[in-house]
C-alpha cells in the first residue's frame, strides 16, 4: 500500500502535467494584444473567438463652424456585438490630447449594443480638421476599429507664413517673397479688409496683389475663401550678416486688428553661392554629386585663385571640386563629389566648408558649408 504522502505527490504530478499540456495546446490558438504603452491590456485574443464588433455609427461630420463659435464637439458613436461570444473593449486611444472618449460598456454580450461618447475641443484649430479614436477589441477578424470626428473651422483671418525668410541678398540687391492673407466666411459675414502695411525697417516694403475668391461647398453649408497675396520685398543694405525686421499688417477686424510678420534676410558680398549649402553622399558605393555655382550679382568678372576644404567634423581628403567648362567671367561652375581617399567609412557624417579665394575687389573669400554622408 502507498502512504498518504506518496498519493498526494502522485496526484499533484498528474494535475501539473495536465495543466502543462493544456497550456501548450492553447498556444497556437491565441494572439497577444501588443502595445508599447504602460497601460496596455495584458489580455490575449483567441483566434477562434466568435466575438464580432459591428460599427453602427463610426464617423461624425460636425460641418462648418466659425472660429471661437463652438468650444467643443460632442458625439455619441454606436457599435454592436454581432458575434456569438462576449465582445471585450481592451483599449480606447484618442489621436490627440484635444479628444477624449469613453464607451458605455467594455463587455458586450452577443447581440448587445453600446455607445461611446467622444469629445473634440476646437480651441486652436482652423480649416479642415479630423481626429480619431482607436478601439482595440477581442474580435480576431479585426482587432482595431477607428471612429472619426471631422469638420471645418472657419478662420476670419490667417497669415501664412508667419515668418518670411528671404535668405542671402547682396548689398543693394532686391529680393521678394509672397505671403497669403486668407479669410474664410459664411454667406452674410463681413470680410476683413487690409487697411495698411507698415515696417520700421527701411529695407522692407510690401504690396498686395489681386485677390482670389472661391466657394467651398459642403453638404450642410458652404463658405467663401478669400486669399490676398502680399509681396514682401527687401532691398539689401550695407550691414553685412543676418538682418531682421517686422511687417505690421493692420486690418478692420474688431477682435484682432493688428498682425505682425517677421522678415529675415542675410546680406552677403557680391558673389552669390548656389546652393547656400552642399549635400553630397556615398551610400553602398553609390555617389550623389552636387553642382555648385558662384555668381557675381553685379556682373563683375572675377577669378578663383585657390580652393581648399576645411573639415569641422570627420577627417580625410574625400572632397573633389572639379571646375565645369561652361563657366563665364562673372559665373564659376563646379561639380562637388566624393572621391576615394583610402579611408573606410561606415555610418559617418562629415561637415565643413569649401573655401574659395578670389580676386574680386569686394568679396575676397567665399565659404560654402557642406555635409557629406557615408553609409
Amino acid at each position: 500500500m502507498y502512504s498518504e504522502t506518496t498519493l498526494k505527490r502522485f496526484c499533484f504530478s498528474v494535475l501539473f502535467l495536465m495543466w502543462g499540456a493544456a497550456a501548450i495546446a492553447a498556444e497556437d490558438d491565441v494572439v497577444p494584444v501588443t502595445d508599447d504603452s504602460a497601460a496596455a491590456s495584458t489580455e490575449v485574443v483567441s483566434a477562434s473567438s466568435l466575438a464580432r464588433m459591428m460599427i453602427l455609427d463610426g464617423e461624425h461630420d460636425f460641418g462648418v463652424v466659425r472660429e471661437g463659435e463652438v468650444e467643443k464637439v460632442v458625439h455619441t458613436f454606436k457599435f454592436k456585438n454581432s458575434g456569438e461570444e462576449n465582445l471585450k473593449i481592451l483599449k480606447v486611444k484618442p489621436s490627440c490630447g484635444c479628444t477624449r472618449a469613453e464607451p458605455s460598456s467594455k463587455d458586450l454580450a452577443p447581440g448587445e449594443e453600446a455607445t461611446m461618447e467622444a469629445e473634440m475641443k476646437l480651441k486652436g484649430k482652423s480649416g479642415t480638421s479630423t481626429v480619431s479614436v482607436t478601439v482595440d477589441t477581442n474580435d480576431p477578424t479585426q482587432r482595431t476599429h477607428v471612429f472619426r470626428i471631422k469638420g471645418t473651422i472657419l478662420n476670419p483671418i490667417r497669415i501664412v507664413p508667419g515668418v518670411v525668410d528671404l535668405g542671402p541678398i547682396g548689398a543693394g540687391e532686391t529680393k521678394s517673397r509672397s505671403l497669403n492673407v486668407t479669410s474664410q466666411v459664411l454667406e452674410g459675414d463681413p470680410i476683413i479688409r487690409i487697411l495698411k502695411m507698415l515696417s520700421e525697417s527701411p529695407e522692407i516694403t510690401a504690396a498686395t496683389k489681386e485677390e482670389n475668391r472661391r466657394v467651398v461647398k459642403k453638404p450642410d453649408n458652404s463658405y467663401t475663401e478669400i486669399t490676398r497675396p502680399v509681396e514682401v520685398t527687401v532691398t539689401g543694405g550695407d550691414e553685412m550678416g543676418q538682418n531682421q525686421g517686422e511687417l505690421i499688417i493692420s486690418t478692420d477686424s474688431v477682435d484682432n486688428p493688428t498682425h505682425t510678420v517677421q522678415v529675415r534676410w542675410k546680406i552677403e558680398g557680391d558673389i552669390e553661392k548656389q546652393p547656400g549649402k552642399v549635400y553630397i553622399s556615398r551610400i553602398k558605393n553609390r555617389t550623389i554629386d552636387r553642382a555648385l555655382i558662384l555668381r557675381s550679382r553685379s556682373g563683375k568678372p572675377f577669378h578663383v585663385n585657390s580652393i581648399k576644404t576645411l573639415i569641422d567634423k570627420g577627417e580625410g581628403d574625400f572632397l573633389d571640386i572639379e571646375p565645369v567648362t561652361d563657366s563665364t567671367e562673372d559665373t564659376k561652375k563646379y561639380m562637388v563629389r566624393i572621391k576615394d581617399d583610402g579611408v573606410e567609412r561606415t555610418k559617418e557624417t562629415c561637415q565643413g566648408s569649401i573655401v574659395f579665394e578670389t580676386d574680386h575687389p569686394e568679396t575676397k573669400v567665399v565659404k560654402v558649408p557642406f555635409v557629406a554622408v557615408f553609409r
